[in-house]
């Protein structure tokens, strides 16, 4: 999942992107570097928890509000704070989170995100093998012999 969410954390502005389930545990997560930044395992641990705590919640929230007005379920939602901004994009069965500096427009986060989801669901297919067919294909089935009949022997010797 790395490789799904590391071209996302590379875009500049974007300060970390992450994969997280919809109750809000972390899947995966890739934090941009950036020069001079020397923040301990801990405190990181417990922002992305923050993070992805406010984003699972703040998401069911808005699902259930717009439910009840008979609207689909939101596929993208952004929160702008004073200190940054907080995407949100429902992928199947998870959501991307990503959190960007502020000031950078996250319109312009819309098709790279996009594109993640796409490179996940591609990644999940092959690794997912095929069910096996109902019916053996003509491939796996022996070519039968000729049956002969003993009646159409006596007929064709007399």
């Amino acid at each position: 999942m790395k490789a799904v969410l590391d071209p996302l954390a590379h875009i500049p502005g974007v300060r970390l992107a992450a994969l997280i389930s919809v109750d809000g545990v972390p899947i995966a997560t890739a934090e941009a570097t950036r020069e001079g930044e020397t923040a301990s395992m801990i405190d990181q641990d417990e922002e992305l928890n923050s993070y992805t705590a406010l984003a699972a919640g703040w998401l069911a929230d808005v699902t259930r509000s717009c439910s009840q007005l008979s609207w689909d379920s939101p596929l993208r939602a952004v929160l702008q704070a004073t200190h940054g901004t907080l995407v949100l994009h429902n992928a199947p069965g998870a959501i991307v989170l990503a959190v960007l500096e502020r000031g950078v427009p996250y319109e312009e986060l819309r098709v790279p995100i996009e594109g993640a989801i796409g490179r996940m669901q591609r990644l999940l297919r092959r690794s997912v093998p095929e069910p096996p067919a109902p019916l053996p294909s003509q491939a796996e089935v022996a070519p039968a012999a000729p049956v002969v009949r003993e009646e159409a022997r006596k007929g064709s010797q007399a």
